[in-house]
Order: C-alpha cells, then sequence, then structure tokens
C-alpha cells in the first residue's frame, strides 16, 4: 500500500512564499519542510498555490535586491553599477593579450641551428667560463 501524499496546508503554502522571498532554493525548503526535492517537486505539480507562492516569493525577493543594486548603482556606487550592467545589461569583462614585435610588428622568430650539438655547447661553456675568469680578475683589481 502506497504512503499517503504530504500536502501542504494554506499556512505552509504561506511559508513557502516567505521562505523563497528569504531566498531559499526549491532543495532548501524541501529540507525545511523534511521532504526530498523530487516530492516537493510533484507538490509544485499537485498543488498550483505551492508553485505560485514559491514563484512569488523568487520574483519579491529578485524585485527587491534589483532595486536596492540600482538605487546603489544611481547613487554612484561602482561596484553595483557593474554588477547591473553586467547581469542585466549585458556587459561583460573581456580580457585580451596582444602579443608584437617591435614597434607592435610580428614577433620575430630566430631559429638557430647547430651543426655540431657537442662543439655548441663547449663553445658556450667556454663563453661562461671566460665571462666568470674576468669577474674574478675585475672583482681582484677592485680590492687592490
Amino acid at each position: 500500500m502506497a504512503r499517503p501524499k504530504k500536502l501542504f496546508t494554506e499556512d505552509q503554502i504561506t511559508e513557502i512564499g516567505k521562505l523563497a522571498g528569504h531566498g531559499l532554493t526549491q532543495e532548501q525548503i524541501a529540507d525545511f519542510y523534511g521532504m526530498s526535492q523530487t516530492t516537493f517537486n510533484e507538490r509544485l505539480k499537485d498543488q498550483p498555490g505551492v508553485s505560485v507562492a514559491y514563484k512569488k516569493g523568487r520574483a519579491q525577493v529578485l524585485s527587491d535586491i534589483g532595486e536596492s543594486v540600482v538605487r546603489w548603482a544611481k547613487a554612484g556606487k561602482e561596484a553595483s553599477a557593474f554588477f547591473y550592467l553586467k547581469t542585466q545589461g549585458g556587459w561583460k569583462e573581456v580580457s585580451r593579450q596582444e602579443h608584437t614585435g617591435a614597434d607592435g610588428g610580428p614577433i620575430q622568430e630566430e631559429v638557430t641551428q647547430k651543426d655540431n650539438p657537442r662543439e655548441y655547447l663547449l663553445g658556450e661553456l667556454d663563453r661562461i667560463a671566460h665571462r666568470e675568469t674576468a669577474g674574478k680578475a675585475l672583482r681582484r683589481v677592485k680590492r687592490n
């Protein structure tokens, strides 16, 4: 035998509107009443008053917050203005990075091919050693 449906009373339906008006989601309201979201969704379909109360509550909180955001934006609160324009005015932040070469021209790539990698590495090591030797000699001259 199936368990009887748990229907909302008129007082509970009024309360659902208030809960939605405080920003609670359908899942949170279902938790408040100790039922699954699936059961709450069924009540939204079975009891039209539940759906109406939920939608009115959500619309009211969105209206209240929207009114505050617009008021703050008009008062010069930049964050509110940007938020409103992004969510309602179609604005979006775009980050674009451009990489160019000298004077805005194309990037020049220099590819050096080494015929003999071993000779190249030995040459680089000699260059580094010469630089270090010259640095040591310079430090000795400065000390004296």
